[in-house]
């Protein structure tokens, strides 16, 4: 019995400690992507960011659906093929789906270029000037090479997810966002203070890092797999029936993707409702040129550089989900499958809660210690909107993939595109009415919309059980009060970090963190909450298992 009972913890902690995994690198490469930002700033000037915003916010829409469109599909077909043990199917699908991202990338770069005039046109302010016109045409022909290359990486990411290669996953991003980083400091560097160029010259080798990045990660892959590749060559090889021929894996691989990829397109209509129509919503609503340029610099860049950070839970739980779930599904295990949904929305909303309470409670004060003292209150201000936003968007794509990965994506779609028209609906008006603060409660009704239907639907065609979670996340709300007395009493004894030394600023942060993360995990722990999400065996406490799981993750 006690055995059996390890061997159903091992199972419960797969599609976790799987996803972990792969959160681990994401979760690295926002940290490396947050710090980067200060030297960044300095050498580019806080006026030119602008223009990197824009880039941003086109490239990061773009690398959304790269993510989320056909490698989804091509990791649940790996993943569906690799268990029944055709590796012929395994191998066609690596290169089909090769030559398919390679021809949407370069689709998507010609576009681009084709069309950078009408798109720097709308994305910027009415009374943008000529020369701030043509720098953010000079900045979207630039992303544009790198319209080629990510595509085609998260497609290779997407085959090895199938196999469940999480490690690779997770350390591919790490060196795709450590060269990005090298290569764009070390351009900021050479351009501003060799040559002695404008600081927009840092944001063009910024904007070109992320072509160069892609690149890099494209080569160490291949390199790092060669041998993994080779091996699934020679048992496709050797493999002497074709269970599927090539146009059925075609039709079913855009029978897949192409749900995914309307899913995507669906789900990110926050960032691209915001990229496309904020600046003009903001003129409507009266709002000079001057303070639209700043606020869309805070809510694209700044502090979407911050609220990011609890999004890496999307990206790698989202990875995990496919081959985790895809696997129970296939295998007609609807127990394990349920257990899975459970797992995944609890984990995440345990982690995702207290660091978007983090950037909430502090959210001056993180702002003051990354981007200094200039802009620090209104930054603070647009923080403390963007968390509650920035939760929302972290269960609610875990939520959607769920729906994805368990067949349910007629309803899904319909809910998403219901999602889409709430954004869509209420942005202009919410703006008018709240100013720049509505784009953010716009996008926190279309999550909510899109969530809540998702987890009505998975319950009425699983019946999975939501009472035990909802009691959960009412006590993992105690833990959020814990973070709140520690705060107070973190500022009564006088850390209160503003308006100091950036260096000791920091140090005083780090305080609040590390206290901070403490209350919440010792109260909630009083409940049982991370023992009981996790798994974690009686004879361990949250602190031992956590460092274990740590270890493992490391390790992998």
């Amino acid at each position: 019995m006690e055995e059996n009972k390890k061997k159903a913890d091992h199972k419960n902690q797969s599609l976790i400690l799987g996803a972990l995994t792969s959160s681990a690198g994401i979760f690295v490469t926002k940290l490396l992507g947050l710090f980067y930002m200060t030297p960044f700033t300095a050498l580019a000037g806080e006026e030119n960011l602008v223009f990197y915003s824009y880039a941003y916010g086109v490239y990061q829409n773009l690398l959304n659906i790269s993510l989320a469109g056909l490698p989804y599909a091509i990791a649940t077909l790996v993943a569906k093929y690799y268990l029944k043990e055709d590796y012929k199917a395994v191998k066609f699908i690596r290169q089909l789906s090769r030559a398919i991202m390679m021809g949407f990338g370069f689709l998507s770069m010609v576009t681009v270029v084709i069309g950078v005039t009408p798109i720097a046109r709308y994305i910027t302010p009415a009374e943008i000037s000529a020369l701030d016109l043509q720098r953010t045409k000079n900045v979207l022909y630039i992303i544009s090479l790198a319209f080629f290359t990510v595509p085609l990486l998260s497609g290779v990411r997407g085959y090895y997810q199938g196999l469940k290669d999480m490690r690779i996953y997770s350390v591919s991003q790490v060196i795709e966002q450590m060269s990005r980083i090298a290569f764009l400091l070390g351009m900021a560097f050479f351009s501003v203070r060799i040559l002695h160029l404008n600081g927009i010259w840092a944001v063009y080798g910024a904007v070109g890092s992320a072509f160069v990045s892609s690149a890099i990660a494209l080569v160490h892959i291949y390199y790092s797999r060669r041998d993994v590749a080779r091996e699934m060559d020679q048992k496709a090889a050797a493999q002497s029936s074709f269970t599927q021929n090539g146009a059925d894996l075609l039709r079913e691989l855009l029978s897949f993707s192409v749900p995914y990829l309307i899913s995507t397109l669906l789900g990110n209509s926050l960032s691209i409702v915001n990229s496309t129509f904020f600046s003009k919503a903001m003129d409507a609503a009266g709002y000079d040129h001057t303070q639209t340029m700043l606020l869309t610099s805070m809510l694209m860049l700044t502090c979407d550089k911050l609220v990011s950070i609890p999004h890496f839970l999307v990206t790698g739980y989202s990875s995990a989900i496919v081959p985790y779930v895809t696997t129970s599904y296939e295998k007609g295990d609807l127990k394990q499958l349920k257990q899975y949904i459970i797992d995944a929305i609890e984990s995440v909303t345990y982690l995702g809660l207290p660091l978007c309470y983090f950037l909430f409670a502090i959210g001056s004060e993180i702002y003051y210690v990354m981007y200094g003292g200039r802009s620090y209150v209104l930054g603070g201000e647009v923080l403390r909107w963007d968390a509650i936003s920035a939760f929302l968007g972290t269960v609610s794509p875990i939520v959607t993939a769920l729906a994805m990965a368990t067949r349910l994506r007629r309803q899904n779609l319909t809910f998403m595109l219901l999602g889409f028209i709430v954004k869509l609906v209420t942005f202009f008006p919410l703006i008018r009415i709240c100013g720049y603060s509505g784009a953010i409660i716009s996008s926190a009704l279309c999550s909510l919309t899109i969530m809540g239907l998702n987890l009505l639907a998975i319950n009425k065609n699983y019946f999975v059980d939501y009472r035990p979670t909802f009691v959960r996340i009412v006590k993992m709300a105690a833990g959020l009060l814990g973070m709140s007395l520690v705060f107070m009493v973190l500022k009564l004894i006088g850390l209160r970090v503003v308006d100091q030394p950036r260096m000791k600023a920091l140090f005083e942060l780090a305080f609040y963190g590390i206290f901070g993360l403490l209350a919440y995990v010792s109260v909630t722990s009083l409940f049982r909450i991370p023992e009981t999400i996790f798994h974690i065996q009686d004879d361990k406490n949250v602190f031992t298992y956590l460092m274990g799981v740590l270890r493992r993750v490391v390790r992998r």
